[in-house]
């Protein structure tokens, strides 16, 4: 395998030729973190063109196995954190979990998200994500006062991005306060 050839044809949308390659790499080299963290970046992109809920849940759990695999050989990269996350929170939008499984999951995802803030991670937004995933929660007082928070170092209210209206409306509803 060649890694350079597998970083082009994720970055050229071939996923499915990706994974290949990251499938040959990983066999010679099986302590390379970077090597799973991108074959799961590349299960992750084959979700876009999934067919039924099987198909993507299959490739969300090839995701999640790399990954875990990634983080055993490197627990302190935040963007290896950052990517379970998004991967739990998408588990966790399936429609077939129990509120329980919901929430596990987006436990999971907030514990990955909070970690890879404070390791450092290459998505400058995702600070945002964390009182949505409190909200979702149930912890609806944590929730609102991280995005009273993130308001305060906005500045100007009219221009506050949609996400964080999206966070404020959903403390709110949280507290049982919006309609």
């Amino acid at each position: 395998g060649d890694i350079k050839r597998a970083i082009r044809l994720q970055y050229g949308n071939q996923p499915i030729e990706a994974i290949k390659e990251w499938d040959e790499i990983l066999a010679q080299v099986p302590e390379y973190a970077d090597g799973y963290f991108r074959r799961a970046q590349n299960y992750v992109l084959l979700t876009e063109n999934q067919r039924y809920l099987e198909e993507y849940r299959g490739y969300m759990q090839s995701a999640l196995a790399d990954l875990n695999q990634a983080i055993a050989l490197n627990p302190n990269h935040g963007n290896y954190l950052l990517g379970r996350s998004n991967v739990y929170e998408a588990l966790a939008g399936l429609e077939d979990l129990s509120r329980a499984n919901r929430d596990v999951l987006f436990q999971a995802a907030l514990n990955d998200l909070e970690r890879s803030l404070v390791l450092g991670n290459t998505e400058g937004g995702s600070p945002r994500v964390v009182p949505v995933y409190k909200a979702t929660l149930g912890r609806c007082e944590e929730a609102l006062k991280e995005t009273q928070q993130l308001q305060n170092t906005w500045g100007d209210a009219r221009e506050y991005p949609a996400y964080m209206q999206y966070a404020l409306s959903l403390s709110y509803l949280c507290k049982g306060e919006l309609n």
